[in-house]
């Protein structure tokens, strides 16, 4: 299967251009026509195009045109020049203005799409390298399931749902690894070799997440200076995680039920819908029933995503995972840091092991890689774990049992708790608390101000 682009292809003769489009299309290629540089224009304003492929002469108009014209508004589209043997000296100067080949007539569809081809594995390079810087932030690219039973009852689940194409909502308290399940699903799938898109839905302003979410056409809005795919688009044959979709504003929710349910997007300023082929997960860490209740969150929008639920634990019902998990982290950090650090020290695991963890698993790494740090021989010891696992855990624990508000286990009541004591350990610091719980900056102060919490 060929790598997915969009490609213009600009020709006066009509026979030809037909003739191209047929073979493009047979290849898996998007392929669009233009019979003259308004055309090739007016097409390259409507549709990010990935690659031009243009006859040296268009009717009054010439092909060096259309180069300066794609180079100037879409400025990541590549060009492929046609022109005659008698031409070279003009093909040679559209090279100097960017075109990226040229193929003499009459000619050569093999020729033709093995410079496709080319063209299109580079640009599918440089998506997934985009993508990587995207997955960066990821605190962990291994899996861990542990003993318990309710682990145990997530392995299952994961196994049953990884090999389809059905929407898996992830649920759990922020730090309990929900973007690692996630990635191991789709790592199990058959969409394993294409893209991995994770999506901080709470990190995009609310005035350009449509944008970012489903591209939008030049001129759309002020500062669309380009046609732009979104993040579904760059998501095509592998995964999207929509992560904290709690956080998604009302007023866009709407259009990505559309999105789910027909499988098109729609781009912002656009009238066409571009087919999708991407597989979506959808991670949270709210009650969303009860941002139904509260009307914050679309029912509709609810049960389009529920398809299976999957509850992942908070650690402090793990206990028997605790000294695995952490034996785990201390064997991936310790190559990483080059540090012969192999073991932890019993009293170490017994202080570890009493420990609440407001902050879950992303906590637990967090410490172990502290304590690599600090370690100066090959043995975790007492005195290189943070002292607020002694000193705070009994005021921890007491909070932990009873939430403010006087409810017990909702997963709200805990994340406003959690919140409160990560605060409270970073002296109001709020860049370090947003780390420290690993989310943005900017949804921790929404978190902060909805529920009435001060620094």
């Amino acid at each position: 299967m060929s790598v997915s682009i969009t490609i213009l292809v600009v020709d006066d003769d009509r026979g030809v251009a037909k003739s191209l489009f047929l073979h493009l299309n047979h290849a898996g290629y998007d392929v669009l026509i233009a019979h003259s540089y308004e055309q090739a224009c007016k097409r390259i304003d409507e549709n990010p195009i990935d690659l031009v492929i243009s006859d040296l002469k268009i009717g009054t108009r010439s092909g060096i045109e259309v180069i300066s014209y794609a180079r100037q508004e879409q400025k990541e589209s590549d060009v492929i020049i046609i022109t005659a043997y008698g031409d070279m000296e003009t093909a040679i100067e559209a090279m100097k203005l960017g075109a990226r080949d040229y193929l003499i007539k009459p000619l050569n569809i093999d020729e033709l799409l093995m410079k496709v081809g080319t063209i299109a594995e580079r640009k599918s390079l440089s998506r997934s390298v985009e993508l990587l810087r995207r997955q960066m932030d990821d605190p962990s690219a291994g899996i861990f399931f542990g003993e318990g039973k309710q682990m145990k009852e997530v392995h299952k689940l994961v196994q049953q749902v990884a090999n389809t194409d059905a929407t898996v909502l992830l649920e759990g308290e922020s730090g309990t690894g929900k973007n690692v399940y996630g990635r191991y699903i789709h790592s199990l799938s058959e969409r394993r070799d294409g893209p991995f898109v994770i999506v901080n839905t709470a990190a995009l302003p609310e005035n350009i997440i449509e944008s970012e979410l489903f591209g939008h056409r030049k001129g759309a809005f002020t500062g669309a200076i380009d046609n732009r795919r979104g993040l579904f688009e760059q998501a095509a044959g592998g995964t999207i995680l929509l992560d904290e979709i709690s956080e998604m504003p009302l007023i866009s929710q709407p259009k990505l039920l559309h999105v789910l349910e027909q499988g098109q997007v729609r781009r912002v300023g656009d009238d066409r819908e571009i087919a999708l082929d991407c597989r979506v997960l959808i991670a949270t860490n709210r009650n969303l029933q009860q941002q139904i209740a509260n009307g914050e969150f679309r029912q509709d929008l609810y049960y389009r995503i529920a398809v299976l639920s999957i509850y992942l634990p908070p650690l402090r019902e793990r206990a028997k995972d605790i000294e695995p998990l952490s034996r785990h982290f201390l064997a991936k950090h310790g190559v990483a840091m080059r540090r012969q650090v192999e073991a932890i020290d019993p009293e170490a695991i017994e202080i570890l092991q009493s420990y609440s963890y407001p902050g879950n698993i992303r906590e637990l790494d967090n410490i172990i890689q502290r304590a690599i740090i600090l370690c100066e021989g090959d043995t975790i010891l007492p005195q290189y774990l943070p002292i607020h696992l002694t000193e705070d855990q009994p005021a921890i624990s007491k909070t932990a049992a009873q939430p403010a508000n006087g409810r017990l286990g909702s997963i709200e009541d805990m994340e406003v708790e959690h919140i409160r004591q990560v605060l409270r350990r970073s002296n109001g610091n709020i860049q370090q608390a947003a780390k420290t719980l690993g989310i943005a900056r900017s949804s921790l102060w929404r978190k902060m101000k909805k529920y009435g919490i001060k620094a």
